[in-house]
């Protein structure tokens, strides 16, 4: 399922579901891919914020709305939410009109701003998530991403 992916990517994901585990959780939502994203490419969220706001005070808001439980094993296995599986379909999709052979961090930080519905959306969208600073970047040409090597 994730061959599209690049390794930054795959990195995002491994995050996020690192980050539900830590929170005692047994589902990826929206909220820790989000996460993940902020951990593990902050400057692909950072090149996106209108006005540069810190990711930092993002990260914080963020965290205060994860609920906090008992972690768990890194071992365990977790699931997607369903809207989770629904933002990485829409990543595929992302890509695929951009016609990107790979999916980079770029097209899940779309991907989730679109999917109405999610804590995640909502404070991209209130912290100014600019989906033409994304698709820019995406678009600009000679990034590294756009193979899964």
């Amino acid at each position: 399922m994730f061959e599209r992916y690049t390794a930054e990517s795959r990195q995002v994901l491994a995050c996020a579901r690192s980050v539900a585990l830590e929170l005692g959780e047994t589902t990826v939502s929206t909220e820790h891919l989000l996460r993940g994203l902020l951990v593990a490419s902050p400057g692909t969220v950072r090149g996106t914020l209108r006005g540069n706001p810190s990711v930092d005070t993002l990260n914080h808001r963020l965290e205060a709305v994860l609920p906090q439980g008992t972690p768990r094993s890194l071992e365990e296995q977790v699931q997607f939410s369903v809207l989770l599986k629904v933002v990485l379909q829409r990543a595929e999709a992302e890509a695929d009109a951009l016609e990107h052979a790979a999916i980079c961090p770029e097209h899940l930080l779309l991907a989730l701003f679109v999917q109405q519905g999610s804590e995640a959306q909502s404070l991209l969208e209130a912290f100014g998530f600019e989906r033409v600073l994304a698709e820019s970047r995406l678009i600009s040409g000679g990034w590294r991403r756009f193979t899964t090597e």
